[in-house]
Protein backbone atom coordinates (compact mmCIF):
# COMPACT_ATOMS: atom_id res chain seq x y z
CA UNK A 1 0.00 0.00 0.00
CA UNK A 2 1.34 3.35 -0.55
CA UNK A 3 2.74 5.06 2.51
CA UNK A 4 2.35 8.73 1.08
CA UNK A 5 0.26 9.32 4.60
CA UNK A 6 3.40 8.97 6.38
CA UNK A 7 5.99 11.60 4.31
CA UNK A 8 8.16 14.15 6.07
CA UNK A 9 6.95 16.47 8.79
CA UNK A 10 7.21 17.83 11.90
CA UNK A 11 4.05 18.07 13.65
CA UNK A 12 2.91 20.84 16.25
CA UNK A 13 1.58 19.01 19.10
CA UNK A 14 -2.04 20.03 20.36
CA UNK A 15 -1.57 20.37 23.97
CA UNK A 16 0.05 23.07 26.47
CA UNK A 17 3.44 23.96 25.28
CA UNK A 18 5.64 23.32 28.48
CA UNK A 19 5.29 26.35 30.33
CA UNK A 20 4.54 28.61 28.10
CA UNK A 21 0.91 28.17 27.65
CA UNK A 22 1.08 27.99 24.01
CA UNK A 23 -1.00 26.03 21.91
CA UNK A 24 0.99 23.22 19.65
CA UNK A 25 -1.17 22.93 16.79
CA UNK A 26 0.86 23.49 13.32
CA UNK A 27 2.62 20.92 11.05
CA UNK A 28 6.37 21.84 9.98
CA UNK A 29 8.56 19.61 7.39
CA UNK A 30 11.83 21.40 8.49
CA UNK A 31 13.86 24.54 8.47
CA UNK A 32 16.89 26.47 9.29
CA UNK A 33 17.96 29.28 11.26
CA UNK A 34 20.86 31.75 9.17
CA UNK A 35 22.00 35.09 9.23
CA UNK A 36 23.02 37.86 6.89
CA UNK A 37 25.95 40.81 7.45
CA UNK A 38 24.31 44.22 6.17
CA UNK A 39 26.53 47.67 6.27
CA UNK A 40 26.08 49.35 9.59
CA UNK A 41 26.94 46.20 11.23
CA UNK A 42 23.88 45.22 11.33
CA UNK A 43 22.57 41.40 10.91
CA UNK A 44 19.30 40.57 9.12
CA UNK A 45 18.04 37.10 10.50
CA UNK A 46 15.97 34.80 9.11
CA UNK A 47 14.40 31.34 9.70
CA UNK A 48 12.69 29.39 6.99
CA UNK A 49 10.01 26.93 7.82
CA UNK A 50 8.72 24.56 5.27
CA UNK A 51 5.19 23.48 6.43
CA UNK A 52 3.17 20.83 6.10
CA UNK A 53 -0.25 21.44 3.92
CA UNK A 54 -2.47 18.72 5.08
CA UNK A 55 -2.66 20.49 8.67
CA UNK A 56 -6.03 21.88 9.76
CA UNK A 57 -6.55 24.67 7.51
CA UNK A 58 -7.22 26.52 10.83
CA UNK A 59 -4.07 25.54 12.29
CA UNK A 60 -1.67 25.75 8.96
CA UNK A 61 -3.23 29.06 8.32
CA UNK A 62 -1.21 31.09 11.60
CA UNK A 63 2.38 30.03 9.75
CA UNK A 64 1.14 33.28 7.45
CA UNK A 65 1.31 35.73 10.74
CA UNK A 66 3.76 34.18 13.08
CA UNK A 67 6.44 35.96 14.87
CA UNK A 68 8.82 33.73 16.09
CA UNK A 69 10.55 34.47 19.05
CA UNK A 70 14.87 34.44 18.23
CA UNK A 71 16.85 34.57 21.58
CA UNK A 72 20.43 36.86 21.27
CA UNK A 73 22.97 34.95 23.54
CA UNK A 74 26.70 35.54 24.26
CA UNK A 75 28.21 32.86 25.20
CA UNK A 76 25.37 31.51 27.66
CA UNK A 77 24.16 34.65 28.49
CA UNK A 78 20.80 35.77 27.35
CA UNK A 79 21.44 39.40 26.12
CA UNK A 80 18.49 39.97 23.91
CA UNK A 81 15.51 38.63 21.79
CA UNK A 82 13.60 39.26 18.46
CA UNK A 83 10.48 38.50 17.27
CA UNK A 84 10.63 37.74 13.13
CA UNK A 85 8.12 39.21 10.89
CA UNK A 86 6.70 36.73 7.95
CA UNK A 87 8.38 38.44 4.41
CA UNK A 88 6.35 39.77 2.27
CA UNK A 89 4.29 37.49 0.20
CA UNK A 90 5.21 34.46 2.46
CA UNK A 91 3.81 30.84 2.07
CA UNK A 92 4.85 29.71 -1.44
CA UNK A 93 4.39 25.93 -2.24
CA UNK A 94 6.97 24.17 -3.02
CA UNK A 95 5.98 20.58 -3.50
CA UNK A 96 8.12 17.66 -4.87
CA UNK A 97 5.15 16.47 -7.48
CA UNK A 98 5.22 16.98 -11.00
CA UNK A 99 3.89 20.10 -12.79
CA UNK A 100 0.81 18.31 -13.86
CA UNK A 101 -0.39 17.23 -10.21
CA UNK A 102 0.47 20.45 -8.42
CA UNK A 103 -3.39 21.13 -8.14
CA UNK A 104 -3.76 17.53 -6.95
CA UNK A 105 -1.42 18.57 -3.78
CA UNK A 106 -2.50 18.89 -0.29
CA UNK A 107 -1.69 22.67 -0.34
CA UNK A 108 -4.68 22.71 -2.93
CA UNK A 109 -7.26 20.10 -1.91
CA UNK A 110 -5.94 16.93 -2.76
CA UNK A 111 -4.00 14.09 -1.57
CA UNK A 112 -0.02 13.96 -2.42
CA UNK A 113 2.23 15.96 -0.36
CA UNK A 114 2.10 19.42 -0.75
CA UNK A 115 4.79 21.55 1.07
CA UNK A 116 4.43 25.58 1.72
CA UNK A 117 7.98 27.46 2.38
CA UNK A 118 7.36 30.29 5.05
CA UNK A 119 10.34 32.55 5.59
CA UNK A 120 10.63 35.52 8.47
CA UNK A 121 12.84 38.08 9.09
CA UNK A 122 14.07 40.78 11.56
CA UNK A 123 17.38 43.01 11.90
CA UNK A 124 19.83 43.00 14.58
CA UNK A 125 23.11 45.01 15.79
CA UNK A 126 24.82 43.54 17.86
CA UNK A 127 26.75 45.45 20.34
CA UNK A 128 30.17 44.18 20.07
CA UNK A 129 32.74 42.33 18.57
CA UNK A 130 32.51 38.48 20.34
CA UNK A 131 33.53 34.82 19.33
CA UNK A 132 30.48 33.17 20.86
CA UNK A 133 27.35 34.42 19.39
CA UNK A 134 24.37 32.24 19.62
CA UNK A 135 20.73 32.90 17.75
CA UNK A 136 18.69 30.59 19.10
CA UNK A 137 15.11 29.41 17.96
CA UNK A 138 13.26 27.03 20.35
CA UNK A 139 9.82 26.68 18.63
CA UNK A 140 7.61 29.85 19.82
CA UNK A 141 5.88 30.71 16.98
CA UNK A 142 4.30 33.46 18.67
CA UNK A 143 0.68 31.82 20.03
CA UNK A 144 1.76 28.54 18.76
CA UNK A 145 4.99 26.40 18.97
CA UNK A 146 6.32 23.86 16.47
CA UNK A 147 7.01 20.30 17.83
CA UNK A 148 8.65 17.21 15.91
CA UNK A 149 5.65 14.54 14.37
CA UNK A 150 5.22 11.54 16.79
CA UNK A 151 5.49 9.39 13.23
CA UNK A 152 9.18 10.07 13.55
CA UNK A 153 10.75 6.45 14.12
CA UNK A 154 14.66 7.34 14.84
CA UNK A 155 14.48 8.96 17.76
CA UNK A 156 12.80 9.18 21.65
CA UNK A 157 12.20 12.52 23.34
CA UNK A 158 8.89 13.61 25.49
CA UNK A 159 6.35 15.42 23.83
CA UNK A 160 6.27 18.64 25.42
CA UNK A 161 10.06 19.17 24.94
CA UNK A 162 10.74 17.82 21.70
CA UNK A 163 10.04 21.22 19.67
CA UNK A 164 12.03 22.03 16.28
CA UNK A 165 15.13 24.15 17.91
CA UNK A 166 17.66 25.34 15.66
CA UNK A 167 20.88 27.06 16.47
CA UNK A 168 23.19 29.97 14.80
CA UNK A 169 26.54 30.93 15.52
CA UNK A 170 28.21 33.74 14.54
CA UNK A 171 32.36 34.88 15.30
CA UNK A 172 32.96 38.32 14.25
CA UNK A 173 35.95 39.14 15.92
CA UNK A 174 37.45 38.85 12.45
CA UNK A 175 35.48 40.40 10.99
CA UNK A 176 31.51 40.58 9.35
CA UNK A 177 30.08 36.92 8.41
CA UNK A 178 26.98 35.89 6.96
CA UNK A 179 25.50 32.18 6.85
CA UNK A 180 25.48 30.13 3.54
CA UNK A 181 23.08 29.86 0.91
CA UNK A 182 21.23 26.51 0.80
CA UNK A 183 20.02 25.00 -2.66
CA UNK A 184 17.89 22.28 -1.83
CA UNK A 185 14.86 22.24 0.49
CA UNK A 186 14.71 19.97 3.40
CA UNK A 187 11.92 17.87 2.00
CA UNK A 188 13.43 14.49 0.63
CA UNK A 189 11.16 11.77 -0.13
CA UNK A 190 12.87 8.78 -0.79
CA UNK A 191 11.93 4.75 -2.51
CA UNK A 192 12.89 2.05 -0.15
CA UNK A 193 15.39 -0.22 -1.12
CA UNK A 194 17.10 2.00 -4.05
CA UNK A 195 20.87 3.72 -3.94
CA UNK A 196 20.12 7.55 -2.85
CA UNK A 197 21.95 10.83 -2.69
CA UNK A 198 21.59 14.18 -0.64
CA UNK A 199 23.04 17.04 -0.35
CA UNK A 200 22.17 20.71 0.53
CA UNK A 201 23.83 22.48 -1.90
CA UNK A 202 25.60 24.76 0.66
CA UNK A 203 27.33 28.03 -0.90
CA UNK A 204 29.16 30.80 1.07
CA UNK A 205 28.57 34.27 0.05
CA UNK A 206 32.01 35.08 1.87
CA UNK A 207 33.69 32.50 0.14
CA UNK A 208 34.91 30.95 3.58
CA UNK A 209 35.47 26.86 3.50
CA UNK A 210 33.01 25.21 5.01
CA UNK A 211 33.06 22.13 7.05
CA UNK A 212 29.66 19.57 7.20
CA UNK A 213 28.78 17.19 10.12
CA UNK A 214 25.78 15.16 10.84
CA UNK A 215 24.77 16.30 14.48
CA UNK A 216 22.26 15.39 17.42
CA UNK A 217 18.73 17.33 16.96
CA UNK A 218 18.26 19.28 20.50
CA UNK A 219 14.88 19.74 22.51
CA UNK A 220 13.91 23.73 24.05
CA UNK A 221 17.01 23.18 26.82
CA UNK A 222 19.34 22.50 24.20
CA UNK A 223 19.75 18.68 25.12
CA UNK A 224 20.35 16.23 22.12
CA UNK A 225 17.78 13.91 21.70
CA UNK A 226 18.20 10.08 22.20
CA UNK A 227 18.14 8.04 19.11
CA UNK A 228 16.46 4.83 18.67
CA UNK A 229 19.21 2.20 17.48
CA UNK A 230 20.85 1.56 15.35
CA UNK A 231 20.19 5.06 14.47
CA UNK A 232 22.66 7.29 15.97
CA UNK A 233 23.12 10.87 14.97
CA UNK A 234 26.09 10.88 13.26
CA UNK A 235 24.09 8.02 10.49
CA UNK A 236 20.41 8.52 11.23
CA UNK A 237 18.93 6.23 8.86
CA UNK A 238 18.01 2.80 8.86
CA UNK A 239 19.82 1.26 5.90
CA UNK A 240 21.69 -2.22 4.59
CA UNK A 241 25.18 -2.65 6.73
CA UNK A 242 27.57 -0.29 5.72
CA UNK A 243 25.24 1.66 3.08
CA UNK A 244 25.38 4.75 4.69
CA UNK A 245 28.22 7.33 4.33
CA UNK A 246 28.57 11.15 4.71
CA UNK A 247 31.41 13.39 3.33
CA UNK A 248 32.37 16.03 5.97
CA UNK A 249 33.94 17.71 3.32
CA UNK A 250 31.00 18.71 0.51
CA UNK A 251 28.33 17.47 2.90
CA UNK A 252 27.20 14.66 0.09
CA UNK A 253 25.07 11.71 1.86
CA UNK A 254 25.03 8.25 -0.15
CA UNK A 255 22.69 5.47 1.65
CA UNK A 256 20.66 3.01 0.53
CA UNK A 257 17.31 2.16 3.06
CA UNK A 258 16.47 -0.79 3.86
CA UNK A 259 13.27 -0.19 6.19
CA UNK A 260 10.22 2.29 6.08
CA UNK A 261 11.04 4.86 8.00
CA UNK A 262 10.50 9.13 9.38
CA UNK A 263 14.41 9.71 10.21
CA UNK A 264 14.81 13.53 11.65
CA UNK A 265 18.24 14.22 10.21
CA UNK A 266 19.86 17.29 11.61
CA UNK A 267 23.10 18.56 9.59
CA UNK A 268 25.06 21.54 10.91
CA UNK A 269 27.65 23.69 8.53
CA UNK A 270 30.50 25.10 9.98
CA UNK A 271 32.30 28.33 8.38
CA UNK A 272 36.21 28.57 8.63
CA UNK A 273 38.12 31.53 7.12
CA UNK A 274 41.88 31.18 7.51
CA UNK A 275 41.44 28.08 10.02
CA UNK A 276 39.11 30.29 12.49
CA UNK A 277 35.72 29.50 12.70
CA UNK A 278 33.59 32.36 12.50
CA UNK A 279 30.07 31.03 12.11
CA UNK A 280 27.87 28.09 12.14
CA UNK A 281 24.06 27.08 11.56
CA UNK A 282 22.16 23.99 11.00
CA UNK A 283 19.03 22.64 9.02
CA UNK A 284 16.84 20.00 10.54
CA UNK A 285 14.98 17.97 7.88
CA UNK A 286 12.98 14.40 8.09
CA UNK A 287 14.01 11.95 5.44
CA UNK A 288 10.92 9.67 4.71
CA UNK A 289 11.23 6.53 2.35
CA UNK A 290 8.18 5.03 1.11
CA UNK A 291 7.39 1.98 -1.04
CA UNK A 292 5.01 1.05 -3.82
CA UNK A 293 5.83 4.58 -5.67
CA UNK A 294 5.11 3.71 -9.04
CA UNK A 295 6.85 6.15 -11.29
CA UNK A 296 8.71 7.56 -8.92
CA UNK A 297 12.43 6.58 -9.57
CA UNK A 298 15.81 6.94 -9.42
CA UNK A 299 18.39 9.15 -11.15
CA UNK A 300 21.85 7.32 -11.67
CA UNK A 301 25.05 7.40 -13.71
CA UNK A 302 25.90 10.61 -12.32
CA UNK A 303 29.53 10.05 -11.74
CA UNK A 304 32.24 11.49 -14.21
CA UNK A 305 33.09 9.43 -17.04
CA UNK A 306 35.50 10.27 -20.32
CA UNK A 307 37.48 12.31 -17.41
CA UNK A 308 41.02 13.90 -19.14
CA UNK A 309 43.51 15.99 -17.43
CA UNK A 310 42.61 14.59 -14.07
CA UNK A 311 42.14 11.23 -12.49
CA UNK A 312 39.52 10.17 -10.32
CA UNK A 313 40.28 9.61 -5.83
CA UNK A 314 36.54 8.75 -5.08
CA UNK A 315 33.29 9.19 -5.76
CA UNK A 316 33.05 12.47 -7.48
CA UNK A 317 36.32 13.61 -6.39
CA UNK A 318 38.67 14.16 -9.27
CA UNK A 319 42.32 15.47 -8.86
CA UNK A 320 43.83 17.87 -10.97
CA UNK A 321 47.78 18.87 -11.41
CA UNK A 322 47.09 22.29 -13.08
CA UNK A 323 46.04 21.43 -16.24
CA UNK A 324 43.23 21.78 -18.83
CA UNK A 325 40.34 19.14 -16.87
CA UNK A 326 37.75 18.04 -18.94
CA UNK A 327 34.98 15.08 -17.86
CA UNK A 328 31.24 14.48 -18.60
CA UNK A 329 28.41 13.64 -16.68
CA UNK A 330 25.44 11.04 -18.68
CA UNK A 331 22.50 10.75 -16.33
CA UNK A 332 20.01 8.70 -16.21
CA UNK A 333 16.47 7.51 -14.97
CA UNK A 334 15.80 4.13 -14.30
CA UNK A 335 12.29 4.88 -15.89
CA UNK A 336 13.63 6.86 -18.39
CA UNK A 337 12.18 10.11 -17.50
CA UNK A 338 13.02 13.39 -18.82
CA UNK A 339 16.13 14.65 -16.78
CA UNK A 340 16.69 18.45 -16.51
CA UNK A 341 19.89 19.20 -15.08
CA UNK A 342 21.04 22.74 -13.56
CA UNK A 343 24.31 23.58 -11.52
CA UNK A 344 25.50 26.15 -9.18
CA UNK A 345 28.80 27.13 -7.16
CA UNK A 346 31.07 25.89 -10.49
CA UNK A 347 34.90 26.99 -9.54
CA UNK A 348 35.77 30.74 -11.22
CA UNK A 349 36.78 30.09 -15.05
CA UNK A 350 34.96 27.25 -14.78
CA UNK A 351 32.36 26.32 -17.90
CA UNK A 352 29.11 23.63 -17.92
CA UNK A 353 27.45 23.24 -20.79
CA UNK A 354 24.22 20.82 -21.60
CA UNK A 355 23.18 18.74 -24.56
CA UNK A 356 19.57 17.91 -24.85
CA UNK A 357 18.94 18.78 -21.96
CA UNK A 358 14.94 17.69 -20.59
CA UNK A 359 15.09 14.63 -22.21
CA UNK A 360 15.52 11.27 -20.78
CA UNK A 361 19.59 11.18 -22.09
CA UNK A 362 21.07 14.73 -21.17
CA UNK A 363 24.62 14.99 -21.02
CA UNK A 364 26.79 17.64 -19.06
CA UNK A 365 30.22 18.71 -19.84
CA UNK A 366 32.61 20.40 -17.87
CA UNK A 367 35.79 22.18 -18.92
CA UNK A 368 38.32 24.17 -16.55
CA UNK A 369 41.87 25.24 -16.86
CA UNK A 370 43.45 23.93 -13.34
CA UNK A 371 46.80 25.48 -14.32
CA UNK A 372 45.21 29.27 -13.70
CA UNK A 373 44.09 28.74 -10.37
CA UNK A 374 45.41 28.33 -6.95
CA UNK A 375 45.54 25.39 -5.73
CA UNK A 376 42.67 24.54 -3.25
CA UNK A 377 40.19 22.20 -3.42
CA UNK A 378 37.07 23.45 -5.31
CA UNK A 379 33.19 22.47 -4.94
CA UNK A 380 30.43 22.55 -7.34
CA UNK A 381 26.92 21.39 -7.20
CA UNK A 382 24.99 19.55 -9.89
CA UNK A 383 20.79 19.27 -9.41
CA UNK A 384 19.02 16.84 -11.17
CA UNK A 385 15.24 16.73 -11.75
CA UNK A 386 12.90 14.55 -13.18
CA UNK A 387 9.18 14.58 -14.22
CA UNK A 388 8.33 11.60 -12.99
CA UNK A 389 4.86 11.65 -11.53
CA UNK A 390 2.87 12.06 -9.27
CA UNK A 391 6.17 12.82 -7.10
CA UNK A 392 9.31 13.95 -8.80
CA UNK A 393 12.90 13.27 -7.51
CA UNK A 394 15.53 15.83 -7.49
CA UNK A 395 18.91 15.04 -6.63
CA UNK A 396 21.74 17.80 -5.59
CA UNK A 397 25.07 15.94 -5.59
CA UNK A 398 28.81 17.76 -4.83
CA UNK A 399 31.71 17.26 -7.40
CA UNK A 400 35.13 18.20 -5.96
CA UNK A 401 37.80 19.09 -7.37
CA UNK A 402 41.21 18.87 -5.59
CA UNK A 403 44.06 21.11 -7.46
CA UNK A 404 47.26 20.55 -7.13
CA UNK A 405 50.58 21.82 -7.97
CA UNK A 406 52.59 19.37 -10.22
CA UNK A 407 55.31 17.35 -8.44
CA UNK A 408 59.17 18.15 -9.35
CA UNK A 409 61.52 15.78 -8.43
CA UNK A 410 64.94 18.05 -7.40
CA UNK A 411 67.47 14.80 -6.79
CA UNK A 412 68.25 11.65 -5.35
CA UNK A 413 71.09 11.64 -3.28
CA UNK A 414 72.75 8.73 -1.53
CA UNK A 415 75.48 7.82 1.45
CA UNK A 416 78.03 5.64 1.60
CA UNK A 417 77.98 3.05 3.80
CA UNK A 418 79.53 -0.50 2.47
CA UNK A 419 76.32 -2.55 2.67
CA UNK A 420 74.70 -3.09 -0.88
CA UNK A 421 71.31 -4.02 0.76
CA UNK A 422 70.44 -1.23 2.51
CA UNK A 423 71.91 2.19 0.67
CA UNK A 424 71.07 5.59 2.61
CA UNK A 425 69.23 7.64 0.49
CA UNK A 426 67.14 11.41 0.58
CA UNK A 427 64.80 12.06 -1.63
CA UNK A 428 63.91 15.67 -2.42
CA UNK A 429 61.15 17.23 -4.32
CA UNK A 430 58.38 20.20 -5.15
CA UNK A 431 54.75 19.76 -4.35
CA UNK A 432 52.07 19.81 -1.90
CA UNK A 433 52.50 17.81 1.19
CA UNK A 434 51.86 15.34 2.73
CA UNK A 435 52.23 13.82 -0.57
CA UNK A 436 52.75 9.74 -1.47
CA UNK A 437 55.96 8.07 -2.43
CA UNK A 438 55.97 5.01 -4.20
CA UNK A 439 59.29 3.41 -4.84
CA UNK A 440 59.32 0.37 -7.10
CA UNK A 441 61.96 -1.95 -9.06
CA UNK A 442 61.00 -4.19 -11.51
CA UNK A 443 57.56 -3.64 -10.80
CA UNK A 444 58.05 -4.68 -7.49
CA UNK A 445 56.92 -1.70 -4.51
CA UNK A 446 60.05 -1.12 -2.41
CA UNK A 447 58.67 1.69 -0.54
CA UNK A 448 55.06 3.32 0.09
CA UNK A 449 56.07 6.33 1.99
CA UNK A 450 53.83 9.78 3.32
CA UNK A 451 56.21 12.36 2.71
CA UNK A 452 55.44 15.11 5.99
CA UNK A 453 57.96 17.83 3.87
CA UNK A 454 59.81 18.00 1.02
CA UNK A 455 62.62 15.74 1.93
CA UNK A 456 62.32 12.56 2.42
CA UNK A 457 65.24 9.83 3.58
CA UNK A 458 65.39 5.87 3.65
CA UNK A 459 67.28 3.15 2.35
CA UNK A 460 67.61 1.08 -0.99
CA UNK A 461 69.32 -1.58 -2.48
CA UNK A 462 71.82 -1.07 -5.55
CA UNK A 463 69.87 -1.22 -8.53
CA UNK A 464 67.58 1.08 -10.49
CA UNK A 465 64.69 2.39 -9.67
CA UNK A 466 61.17 4.21 -10.45
CA UNK A 467 59.91 6.98 -8.36
CA UNK A 468 56.02 7.78 -8.40
CA UNK A 469 54.73 10.78 -6.66
CA UNK A 470 51.48 12.00 -6.15
CA UNK A 471 49.00 13.66 -3.51
CA UNK A 472 48.25 11.89 -0.64
CA UNK A 473 44.91 10.85 -2.54
CA UNK A 474 47.53 9.60 -5.25
CA UNK A 475 46.08 12.58 -7.38
CA UNK A 476 48.70 14.46 -9.17
CA UNK A 477 51.35 11.47 -10.10
CA UNK A 478 54.90 12.76 -11.11
CA UNK A 479 57.12 9.44 -12.18
CA UNK A 480 60.92 9.87 -12.50
CA UNK A 481 63.59 6.98 -12.60
CA UNK A 482 67.07 7.06 -10.52
CA UNK A 483 69.54 4.61 -9.81
CA UNK A 484 71.94 3.66 -6.36
CA UNK A 485 75.39 2.29 -7.34
CA UNK A 486 78.55 1.51 -5.21
CA UNK A 487 81.43 -0.18 -6.45
CA UNK A 488 82.49 -0.73 -2.82
CA UNK A 489 79.26 -1.76 -1.39
CA UNK A 490 78.73 -5.67 -0.39
CA UNK A 491 75.73 -7.84 1.14
CA UNK A 492 74.54 -6.52 4.20
CA UNK A 493 74.96 -7.89 7.48
CA UNK A 494 75.45 -11.31 5.95
CA UNK A 495 77.14 -13.43 8.66
CA UNK A 496 79.58 -16.92 8.66
CA UNK A 497 79.97 -18.61 12.03
CA UNK A 498 83.48 -20.91 12.49
CA UNK A 499 83.18 -23.64 14.08
CA UNK A 500 86.58 -24.23 15.60
CA UNK A 501 89.86 -21.83 16.36
CA UNK A 502 93.36 -22.34 17.24
CA UNK A 503 94.80 -19.81 19.61
CA UNK A 504 98.41 -21.13 18.99
CA UNK A 505 99.74 -17.79 17.75
CA UNK A 506 100.59 -19.27 14.41
CA UNK A 507 99.06 -16.38 12.33
CA UNK A 508 96.17 -18.78 11.50
CA UNK A 509 92.64 -18.82 12.95
CA UNK A 510 94.23 -17.93 16.19
CA UNK A 511 90.85 -15.93 17.11
CA UNK A 512 87.19 -16.59 17.11
CA UNK A 513 85.15 -13.79 15.50
CA UNK A 514 82.20 -13.28 12.99
CA UNK A 515 82.77 -12.78 9.22
CA UNK A 516 80.33 -9.86 8.49
CA UNK A 517 80.05 -9.12 4.55
CA UNK A 518 79.67 -5.01 5.95
CA UNK A 519 80.41 -3.53 9.56
CA UNK A 520 77.12 -3.44 11.75
CA UNK A 521 76.26 -0.17 13.45
CA UNK A 522 75.73 -1.98 16.32
CA UNK A 523 77.08 -5.11 17.86
CA UNK A 524 77.61 -7.50 20.77
CA UNK A 525 79.55 -11.02 21.29
CA UNK A 526 79.61 -12.82 24.89
CA UNK A 527 81.44 -16.42 25.13
CA UNK A 528 80.32 -18.50 28.08
CA UNK A 529 81.58 -21.88 29.10
CA UNK A 530 80.04 -25.16 29.65
CA UNK A 531 78.94 -24.34 32.86
CA UNK A 532 77.79 -20.93 31.63
CA UNK A 533 80.43 -18.88 33.25
CA UNK A 534 80.95 -15.43 30.90
CA UNK A 535 84.68 -15.91 29.24
CA UNK A 536 84.37 -12.91 27.10
CA UNK A 537 82.52 -9.92 26.07
CA UNK A 538 83.24 -7.41 22.96
CA UNK A 539 81.22 -4.24 21.00
CA UNK A 540 83.61 -4.32 18.48
CA UNK A 541 82.80 -6.81 15.49
CA UNK A 542 86.73 -6.53 14.89
CA UNK A 543 87.70 -7.50 17.73
CA UNK A 544 87.83 -11.61 18.17
CA UNK A 545 88.09 -13.87 21.42
CA UNK A 546 91.64 -15.33 21.81
CA UNK A 547 90.30 -18.21 23.72
CA UNK A 548 91.71 -16.45 27.31
CA UNK A 549 90.04 -15.72 30.04
CA UNK A 550 92.06 -13.18 32.42
CA UNK A 551 95.13 -13.44 30.81
CA UNK A 552 95.10 -17.15 30.98
CA UNK A 553 94.56 -19.39 28.46
CA UNK A 554 91.36 -21.61 28.57
CA UNK A 555 91.14 -25.41 28.24
CA UNK A 556 90.14 -26.82 25.43
CA UNK A 557 87.03 -27.58 24.23
CA UNK A 558 83.11 -26.76 23.29
CA UNK A 559 81.95 -22.98 24.05
CA UNK A 560 79.01 -21.28 23.46
CA UNK A 561 78.47 -18.09 22.05
CA UNK A 562 75.46 -15.40 21.50
CA UNK A 563 75.62 -12.66 19.09
CA UNK A 564 73.41 -9.71 18.13
CA UNK A 565 73.91 -7.41 15.63
CA UNK A 566 72.17 -4.91 14.02
CA UNK A 567 73.03 -3.47 10.22
CA UNK A 568 70.55 -0.90 8.80
CA UNK A 569 67.70 -2.68 8.12
CA UNK A 570 68.62 -6.10 9.58
CA UNK A 571 69.15 -7.50 12.67
CA UNK A 572 70.97 -10.95 13.85
CA UNK A 573 70.48 -12.72 17.12
CA UNK A 574 72.66 -15.77 17.00
CA UNK A 575 73.06 -18.39 19.28
CA UNK A 576 76.07 -21.15 18.96
CA UNK A 577 78.97 -22.83 19.67
CA UNK A 578 82.63 -23.12 18.84
CA UNK A 579 85.10 -25.49 19.61
CA UNK A 580 88.59 -24.28 21.30
CA UNK A 581 91.84 -26.55 19.92
CA UNK A 582 95.12 -26.21 21.15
Amino acid sequence: MMRLKSYLHILLFTGAMLCSGQVLATHIFGGELLYAWAPGNSYALKLTLYGDCSAVSSTFSTLYTSHPLISIYRGNTLVDSIRLQPESGTGIEVSPVCPSQTGNTTCNGGTLPGVTKFVYTGNIIPGSNEPDWRFVFNGDLGGTSAGRSSNISNISAAANINLLTLVATLNNTAGPNSSPEYNTIPTPFYALNLPQEYNQGAVDPNGDSLGFSLIAALDIYGHTIPYVAPATASAPLYTAPGEFSFDGHSGQMSFLPNALQDALVTEQVTEYRNGLAVGSSMREMTFIVLDNLGSFNNIQHTQPVNLSGGNATAANVIASCGTALDFDIQPRDTAQNDITVSYTSLPPGAAISVAANGTPAPTLHFSWDTGLHPAGSYIFYVIYKNNACPISTSQTIAYTVNVAEPYTFISATQSATGCADAIPVTIVFAGRTPASLVVSQQGNVIRDLVCQSDTVSFTLPLGDFTATLSAADKGCPAVFNFSIADSTAQPCCHFSYPSAFTPNNDGLNDRFRIVASSRPVTFEMIIYDRWGNKVFYTDDPDKGWDGTYRGRACNTGVYFYRIYAHCQERTEIKKGDVTLLQ
